[in-house]
């Protein structure tokens, strides 16, 4: 089980996905911290031993964000995501 917190921008779904494939989840929005800056967002993170998962790709950028104080991020881009399946 990996523990999570879903950004703002990610509908409610991702996260009722991630709980039916058995992981802890939290949103920003529960915890009241819509709209908080980044860093705010980011400690909170650190301090739950959550991945953060996101669409904003300001946390991609590991100058801002040290990594070595967080469990981890994942970015999504949609328009990125490409499906690999071994029988094709």
């Amino acid at each position: 089980m990996t523990r999570f917190k879903l950004d703002e921008n990610l509908p409610a779904r991702a996260g009722d996905a991630l709980r039916k494939a058995g992981h802890d989840v939290r949103t920003v929005l529960e915890q009241d911290l819509g709209g908080a800056a980044d860093p705010v967002v980011f400690e909170a993170c650190g301090a739950e031993s959550r991945v953060l998962v996101t669409l904003d790709l300001d946390f991609a950028d590991i100058r801002r964000h040290g990594v070595s104080e967080s469990p981890g991020i994942w970015i999504i881009e949609p328009h990125r995501v490409r499906v690999w399946r071994p029988d094709r």
